[in-house]
Order: C-alpha cells, then structure tokens, then sequence
C-alpha cells in the first residue's frame, strides 16, 4: 500500500516504467502532481465554475484522485486507460479512497478514442504519456472548452535536447542541437508545438507554468479561442544563436538570419568570431505568468508542500530573464578558470545592477541579463 497526500494506493513499487508495465506509479512524480494540483487551484479559483477534467492516460489515477479532493471546485473527473488492468486499479482506488461515485467517471479507451468522444468538453484536460505528448496534441486542444486549462507532461527528452538533431527536425520541425542549455532550449522546442498546434485551431496558448524536473517535461497553460493572439503568439518564435567556441548566444525574434550585432557579421560570433549555430524555431516568449506562478507559490506553501514550493519559487525568478541560463561551471572551463562560487557571483552581478538568479534547469545555472563580457569578467574574478 503506498500513500500520497492522504490518498492510498494499492500498488506495487517499480524503479522505472516500461511499455510493459501493466500499471506504473512513479513516487518521484509526486512534487510534479503538487505543482500540477496547485496551478490548478488558482484555475478553479479564476474560473468560477464546477470544473470537468479530463485525464486521458491516468494509470493508477493518482492525479484524477488528487485533484478531485485538493480542488473543491472540480465537480467531476474523468479518468481514461486503454489498459483494462489500469482500469481495473483505477476503480479499486475509487472504492479504497470512498470517493463518491458521482464525482468520477472511468472510461476504457485509446486516448485519440477517448478524446474524440469528449470534443469540447473539459474545462481542464491532462495528458501524461509514456514519451512526448505530440501524437495527442491536436485532439487534445480540441477537447478543451473555451478558455480550457491543458497539462502536459513529456519524457522524449533526448530528442529536443539535441542529442539526435534530424530525429528533432522529423518530429518536431526544429534544428536542436546540445548546448550548455539545452535543458531550456527542450522546454522552449516543446512550448513552439504546444503554440502551433493550438494556432492550427485559431487558438492560442498562454502558458501558465513550464519547468523540467527529474527526466520529464511539464506545461500547463490555458488554450483560448483567440485567432488574433494566436497569430501574434507565433510572433514570438526565432532562434537562439549559439557560439560553441565561447558559449555566447542572442535571441532572435526578427528576421533569423542571423546574430543582429557585432563586427564579425551575419553568422559569426561578435566575441570570438567564431561561427555561430541555429537553433530553432522555438518559442522565445515567457515560461509562466508571473501573477499565476506567485498564486501557485501561495497555495504550496500553505498546505506545507515544502519541495515543490522551493521549485515554483525558482521558476517564480526566472519567468523576467527570457535569456538561456548559463552553466557556470561549463563558463568556467572555456575560461579556464575555477568554477565560481554561485551565491556570491549572483551578488556580485545584483550589486552592479543586473538581475540574477539561479536556473531550476541546471544545479550551477545561471539566469541573468548582465552582458556576456560582464558576465566572463566577474567569473574569472572569483577564481
């Protein structure tokens, strides 16, 4: 029996899921399902209404069973598995936790089955599959109602991470490429499919809350029925310019051709000269709402949820620096020099000016606006 959060499950530990496993549940996803529970709290709050949600491959239905009885205002959730002995968990779960039978639904079927039936249905729908989300994501956006909250987990990292570039060109329609952050650059590639699916139904996604924590990828944001915000949304796709000689990069929103600054020209590195790569389309806007994120940190911290706060917290000061973060101790090594104490450079920038923070991608990372020959300067400083 495994508890969490004050629901019980009658479960069996795994190290790690399979395609094989008949029903998997993965206690390390717990402060994901805070987090998630949380963003959800303030939708139920900002909506006003009894909300249907819908979870497409719920498993053992953990993440049904948890909004359920941490968001009163979700009025009924529907919980969807096309494998019988998941379903068979699932109503074992309803029947152990006394969950009142009005308030849930259990449905067996494919998730594009089982999203085709509830076409513009939920106020709130997730989606947690073994690998990326791509597959379901235009069907997905289309079971929503207007104004609907979507959450998505994705755990085909290696491909937008850059480690096979024409399997990402393929599947994703992005050049990706490994970088020193590339954990950024991944949230940033899945973000642009997330936009362009829903700008493919005159839509638009505002994105609530993104952030990469152990092996997986989590989006949640609210899909509107905005044609003229979708088009301006897709404004805010380009490229991120990368120099793997000296780590330096720019964002490019314009005309992506290439680095708009610096005597070396287009396609070369106004530092070192050396030749820059593209990466990219992806979306170049915010990862979060700043007021949601606050929100969200509120709730975690009064019911105590002491790990996913101190998450929500980092991605709370990230949300203002759109520029990737900076591996530290990676700079240093092109610097040839020791890797910086982290607190103290942070200091060191805020003292003349510039924001900084520590990235939630990356133990040594670093998120600023400082200039990069600042930055380079105040890291061989410290050694």
């Amino acid at each position: 029996m495994v508890e969490e959060r004050g629901i019980l499950l009658d479960i069996v530990l795994e190290r790690e899921p399979t395609r094989s496993s008949e029903v998997f549940y993965n206690p390390a996803m717990r402060t994901d399902r805070d987090i998630s529970a949380a963003v959800l709290g303030v939708y139920a709050r900002r909506c006003g209404e009894a909300l249907r949600v819908g979870d497409v491959l719920a498993g053992t239905g953990i993440r049904g069973l948890r909004y359920a009885r941490e968001v009163p205002q979700v009025d009924r959730v529907v919980l969807n598995d096309a494998n019988p002995q998941a379903v068979a968990k699932i109503r074992q779960h309803l029947l152990l936790n006394r969950c009142p039978p009005e308030r849930f639904q259990v449905e067996q079927r494919n998730a594009h089955a089982f999203l085709a039936t509830f076409m513009g249905h939920f106020h709130v729908l997730d989606l947690d599959p073994y690998g990326s989300f791509i597959p379901f994501l235009d069907m997905a956006v289309q079971s929503l109602r207007r104004g609907g909250l979507l959450g998505l987990v994705a755990t085909d990292l290696a491909v937008p991470f850059g480690v096979y570039p024409e399997t990402s060109l393929r599947r994703y329609g992005v050049v990706s490429v490994r970088t020193s952050f590339s954990y950024e650059a991944m949230l940033r590639i899945y973000l642009r499919a997330v936009v362009e699916a829903c700008a493919r139904h005159d839509r638009a996604y505002v994105p609530w809350i993104t952030f990469y924590e152990r092996h997986h990828v989590r989006l949640m944001g609210v899909v509107l029925n905005d044609a003229q915000q979708a088009t301006w949304q897709r404004k805010r796709m380009g490229f991120i310019w990368h120099c793997p000689r000296c780590d330096w990069r720019q964002m490019d929103e314009d005309s992506g051709l290439g680095p708009s600054s610096g005597s070396g020209g287009w396609g070369e590195c106004p530092l070192c000269g050396g030749s820059v790569r593209a990466i990219g389309p992806l979306w170049l806007g915010e990862l979060g709402q700043q007021e949601v994120v606050e929100e969200a940190l509120a709730w975690l911290q009064e019911r105590g949820y002491g790990e996913a706060a101190r998450l929500v917290e980092r991605l709370r000061d990230e949300i203002p620096l759109p520029l990737p973060y900076y591996d530290t101790h990676a700079l240093a090594q092109r610097l040839k020099t020791d890797p910086p104490n982290l607190r103290r450079l942070i200091r060191r920038l805020r003292a003349q000016g510039f924001q900084a923070v520590r990235s939630h991608c990356c133990p040594e990372g670093l998120k600023t606006d400082a200039p990069y020959d600042v930055l380079c300067h105040l890291v061989r400083g410290e050694a």
